[in-house]
């Protein structure tokens, strides 16, 4: 039964497995991208049918609660998020993350609410889907979620994705002090990062287009699909492209 939900949860979020990804890693990265969900869930949860929002605590500790139970289910997923300190530190890093990409947003009474569905600009013609959406169903333009969040471009035609280029040319994108390694047998690609980001929408941008590879805490390998290796290394050259 257990893997019965952790198989719906990827299938319906359609986050494939990696090559000999044991049940505890696989659930820690299909849990990572529905907290950002979940965390929109919350916030419609007020009373009010999302009027007024959700505070910050009253989000992180419903949300806690969910990553507890499911790590009954998932023993070896606690371990993936660093016990229980470091499912407190996640969720403490990803809802101003999600605020800062304007997928919830902040009030003047400082309580979180969700946001319509929302084009997120990142460079180059190409948007983050973002705010309230199905993520089972998809639209048909965007490409599948990498991370907490998926892409589309805006100067292609909508069903083409040769615009996000493939794999030959994003080699040819070198990204300083980063390189990407393709996961054989997989649709995953590896992103290395060899010193720590400074530029605040770089950062942003990973955050939400990976998955930390290791642990949740993994800021020096991330996970990405491959299809987003040009996607990702052409935003990362051109920070002052993106907007907020």
């Amino acid at each position: 039964m257990t893997g019965d939900l952790l198989t719906a949860m990827s299938r319906d979020l359609g986050i494939p497995r990696l090559p000999h990804e044991d049940d505890g890693r696989f659930a820690g990265r299909v849990t990572y991208t529905a907290l950002r969900f979940w965390m929109q869930a919350y916030c419609l949860d007020d009373g009010y049918g999302g009027a007024c929002g959700m505070s910050s605590s009253a989000i992180v500790r419903k949300a806690r609660l969910w990553l507890r139970n499911m790590s009954d289910l998932y023993p070896g997923m606690i371990g993936w998020y660093r016990q229980d300190d470091g499912i407190d530190e996640c969720l403490r890093r990803t809802l101003p993350l999600l605020a800062d990409a304007h997928d919830l947003e902040k009030n003047e009474d400082g309580l979180y609410r969700c946001t319509a569905s929302r084009r997120f600009p990142i460079g180059h013609g190409t948007n983050l889907l973002l705010g309230l959406y199905d993520p089972s169903n998809p639209t048909p333009d965007s490409l599948p979620l990498s991370g907490l969040a998926s892409a589309f471009s805006s100067i292609a035609g909508a069903k083409d994705r040769a615009a996000f280029g493939d794999d030959a040319q994003a080699q040819e994108d070198h990204v300083p002090h980063m390189s990407f390694e393709t996961v054989q047998g997989s649709e995953y690609v590896v992103l290395h990062i060899g010193s720590p980001l400074r530029d605040l929408k770089c950062r942003m941008v990973i955050e939400l287009l990976t998955w930390p590879m290791r642990a949740v805490d993994d800021q020096r390998q991330r996970l990405l699909r491959m299809q987003y290796m040009r996607v990702l290394s052409r935003s990362l050259r051109s920070p002052v492209a993106m907007m907020g």
